[in-house]
């Protein structure tokens, strides 16, 4: 949990053979979901190849596969787009955090 005068910031790290994480913010309380891979670059986003270039995915499943051979599946209660922003990095697209309209 972020704090003071910096936007609110919610850190859960995920691992290899957790079964699942929950992380739940509301309206306002934190930047836009971003999801940083710390070991491993971002193949394919929904089947797209990253050799395409920047990868956009909309929906509320996605699917991501990594460099490494490690595929994560990450879901969202509303639909939200996510983007590439780098080798290994997902945020959601135009900085909403919401998904259309949110």
């Amino acid at each position: 949990e972020g704090g003071g005068g910096e936007a609110a910031l919610y850190r859960a790290p995920l691992v290899r053979g957790m079964p699942y994480a929950t992380v739940s913010y509301g309206s306002g309380a934190c930047r836009a979901p971003l999801v940083e891979f710390l070991h491993g670059s971002i193949l394919s986003l929904n089947g797209q190849a990253a050799a395409a270039g920047r990868l956009e995915a909309s929906g509320t499943r996605f699917e991501v596969r990594l460099d490494t051979g490690v595929r994560w599946l990450l879901y969202a209660s509303q639909p939200l787009s996510l983007a590439t922003s780098g080798a290994a990095t997902l945020e959601a697209a135009g900085g909403g955090g919401g998904g259309d309209g949110g």
